[in-house]
């Protein structure tokens, strides 16, 4: 017995079978998620919903053609963006993801941003309530701009979606979300489990419908597939869904993704507040969360200036995985070069000044302030000292924010690593375990999210009875292959 599993990212949409007697992830595939649409507003980032829709309806059929039985379809989206459908579901606007910024574009007038208007309207104590604070790339924020920009059809029923609730409505015709999507558009009080009102009519949307809220082993509706109805399970934040195949277990741990962008969060039994934002979990814990960190977004810059200088300069078209096979070698022999500088220069010995990066290539990012390269010399400036650089500076910067997570300065027992990007660059991973002083681990897989879903299908399918059992049961089905779970 299988479940099909999907995992709509920023980068890519994977698809996967969750086998829920042997415990296994098998049949990965890994699609490029559709890109930007063209648009002269460079704050304004929109993506074809329907395009995403007809991959992951591609990779759906994919299995259901094997002759398969197929129990279940999971589902694990990137979060905070929305979209807009008619009663029929079919789109007013594109989808609208955390990358969209229009939020901060400027009234008419230039007297304030949209955000700052919408702040002034949303009372503090309703705010809280969200577990959020306002930012660029909020649902919330971005549909307020779009509101006071747009008019609504007279009369005419309008839906809210997250990316999920769009792909349940179109397998299912059902409009329902988990709470864990919901929580990260803005619109959610996390505390009651439900839709927070006075956000919704504060931000102009009290005319919409928005989705009702299913428990995670809950279907949402059925897919009718030639084999029959297939039970569709709601829509589980990708975060969420990490951090659930991460392993982690301990309030003393601190979960570092770093993907396209980064995330820190660490495990809670209560909504303590802090400068950290509070997500909601399973089974009642929260999530204490710092976002909005750099992450691979901010190396690609990097990457794509060596891009950039093999096609102007050389007439050559290179990967980034071309590239990144380059580069990281290249850092670990800089890396012996410099211990041998050190040596040189406790023996008197003048050394080159060091290069310094400040990865803050993008605004409203937490622990940088600008994006720029320091110290430069005639001799200097090489890729293995630019990536080293890069990594050393971003680094510090979550060493910096580790301490938001733990400002009573409470010990932290491990590191758990995961994401795209902490995988494929280990000195970057090395040097910030070096820096806070404390064990690291990786996740056991790399695709920490399909293991994730894979914990919530052996819930839903009955074979085990809470997240502690299925913690249990993968961990014997990694006995003897890996030491990550102990």
């Amino acid at each position: 017995m299988a479940y099909i599993a999907l995992d709509i990212g920023s980068s890519f949409i994977k698809s996967a079978l969750l086998d829920v007697d042997r415990h296994e992830i098998s049949m990965v595939t890994k699609l490029p998620a559709p890109g930007k649409l063209p648009n002269p507003k460079n704050a304004y980032y929109e993506i074809d919903a329907d395009s995403i829709i007809d991959t992951v309806m591609q990779l759906i059929q994919s299995y259901l053609r094997k002759k398969l039985t197929v129990e279940g379809i999971l589902i694990a989206t990137q979060m905070q963006g929305f979209l807009l459908t008619d009663g029929q579901g079919r789109p007013i606007t594109p989808y609208i993801p955390w990358q969209d910024e229009r939020c901060l574009e400027m009234l008419p007038d230039g007297s304030a941003s949209y955000m700052e208007v919408l702040r002034e309207l949303i009372k503090p104590a309703d705010l809280r309530r969200t577990g959020l604070d306002l930012k660029p790339g909020l649902a919330l924020c971005n549909l307020f701009q779009w509101l006071r920009t747009h008019t609504l059809p007279d009369g005419a029923t309008v839906m809210f979606h997250t990316l999920g609730s769009y792909l349940i409505h179109c397998l299912t015709g059902r409009h329902a979300c988990h709470l864990t999507n919901a929580a990260a558009t803005g619109f959610a009080d996390i505390g009651a489990g439900a839709w927070n009102h006075a956000i919704i009519e504060a931000a102009g949307g009290g005319t919409l419908k928005f989705p009702e809220f299913k428990g995670e082993t809950e279907p949402c509706g059925y897919y009718a597939s030639d084999k029959g109805p297939i039970p569709v399970f709601p829509d589980i934040g990708d975060h969420q869904a990490s951090v659930l195949g991460s392993m982690a277990v301990s309030y003393n741990e601190i979960v570092l993704t770093i993907g396209t962008a980064g995330i820190m969060t660490r495990i809670s039994n209560e909504p303590r507040t802090g400068a950290y934002e509070i997500r909601p979990y399973f089974k009642g814990e929260v999530l204490q969360t710092v976002t909005r960190i750099p992450g691979g977004r901010n190396l690609d810059v990097l990457i794509e200036f060596i891009e950039d200088v093999g096609r102007t300069v050389f007439g050559r078209e290179l990967s980034s995985e071309q590239i990144w096979a380059q580069v990281l070698p290249a850092v670990q022999q800089f890396m012996t070069s410099e211990k041998r500088m050190q040596d040189q220069d406790r023996e008197g010995i003048e050394v080159l000044g060091d290069l310094e990066v400040e990865v803050g290539f993008y605004k409203q990012q937490r622990g940088v302030e600008a994006g720029g390269i320091h110290g430069i010399t005639g001799a200097n400036l090489r890729v293995g000292s630019l990536f080293h650089a890069a990594f050393e500076n971003m680094a510090e910067v979550y060493m910096k924010l580790m301490e938001v997570l733990c400002p009573d300065g409470g010990k932290v027992e491990r590191l758990i690593f995961s994401g795209g990007v902490s995988y494929k660059n280990k000195p970057l991973i090395e040097r910030i375990v070096q820096l806070a002083r404390t064990p690291g681990v990786m996740s056991p897989i790399p695709d920490e999210s399909l293991m994730g879903l894979l914990r919530l299908a052996l819930l839903c399918s009955g074979r085990c009875s809470d997240f502690n059992e299925t913690r249990t049961v993968i961990k014997a089905s990694f006995a003897g292959q890996d030491d990550r779970l102990k």
